[in-house]
């Protein structure tokens, strides 16, 4: 097959007929009318490349899904002023730069990565609009988003910049954007990658890490949440069996808050404990409603 290489220099987007006259675009779907936006598909096996300050500024560049072939970005290319009008659906290969906004994105949103004080090697960059898939075990991190990651593949080393907005459901990890952090999958465990709020709540932000990532120990990135030492945890079972395991309920964190109330309430909403202040191993013997084993006890713990 024959393959295209498309040279785009200091262009703006749209993509306009003169590429179709010069013969240097591999397929346009869609047309330029009212309400309409180009779009560039890359065929599978072909290549399309930049090679110098590229602005994005109405269309999408697109791929085949189950053949994907990326957009390939020269050291001397950069890529200015993407924006929900305007990225690619397709993967973007760095061949090499310190600093580049990969202008990715899926199904009508923009996601974008941003590499920071890099090493110039390659890296190949491409966001999914999904959680990745089979990947369950952490290390010491609460919990990690099935809406969106981005996958990697380059021995770049460089300071990352990962974004969310109000797609990305950041509400169903945490109600606290302090405990949002950047997490890496290694081939075996989620890690915590050290980061900083750049700014945002939790429907839009940025995290940026504090020290360069060795890309090619990471095949995905994505956003988790670990709680800080002085977040309350509670254990979300109680089977008081006396078997050893969460035979008491257990609040992790709550000496850190010496005037917090607790209150226990049954499934009729019968309040069956309260407490005022953290507990100490308190055994406490109370009558158990109805639906429960009797005589049982509620053991608190910090």
């Amino acid at each position: 097959m024959v393959k295209y290489l498309l040279h785009l220099g200091s262009i703006r987007f749209p993509f306009n007929q003169a590429f179709y006259r010069r013969g240097i675009f591999v397929h346009q779907r869609g047309h330029r009318t009212s309400g309409h936006s180009w779009k560039l598909y890359i065929a599978p096996d072909a290549q399309i490349a930049l090679h110098g300050p590229t602005h994005f500024v109405q269309g999408n560049i697109t791929t085949d899904p189950l053949s994907p072939s990326p957009l390939w970005i020269a050291p001397t290319a950069s890529i200015v002023a993407a924006s929900p009008a305007a990225y690619s659906e397709a993967p973007i290969h760095s061949l090499g730069h310190d600093d580049l906004l990969f202008a990715t994105g899926k199904e009508g949103t923009y996601h974008p990565l941003r590499i920071t004080n890099g090493n110039n090697s390659p890296l190949t960059v491409d966001y999914v609009a999904s959680g990745p898939v089979g990947i369950n075990n952490t290390q010491g991190i609460t919990s990690v988003s099935n809406a969106f990651h981005w996958t990697l593949a380059g021995s770049q080393q460089a300071e990352v910049t990962l974004s969310w907005s109000a797609e990305h459901q950041i509400t169903t990890l945490t109600d606290r954007v302090e405990d949002l952090i950047i997490v890496g999958y290694d081939g075996f465990n989620w890690q915590e990658l050290p980061a900083t709020l750049v700014n945002g709540s939790l429907t839009q932000g940025a995290l940026t890490t504090t020290a360069p990532v060795d890309f090619s120990n990471y095949s995905a990135l994505t956003i988790g949440t670990k709680f800080s030492s002085d977040t309350p945890i509670v254990n979300q079972g109680l089977t008081p069996n006396g078997d050893g395991a969460n035979d008491g309920w257990v609040i992790e964190g709550i000496e850190n808050h010496p005037d917090a109330q607790i209150r226990v309430f049954s499934r009729w909403g019968r309040e069956v404990f309260a407490h005022n202040g953290p507990t100490q191993q308190q055994r406490l013997d109370r009558h158990i409603p109805i639906g429960t084993p009797p005589r049982r006890s509620l053991l608190l713990s910090n």
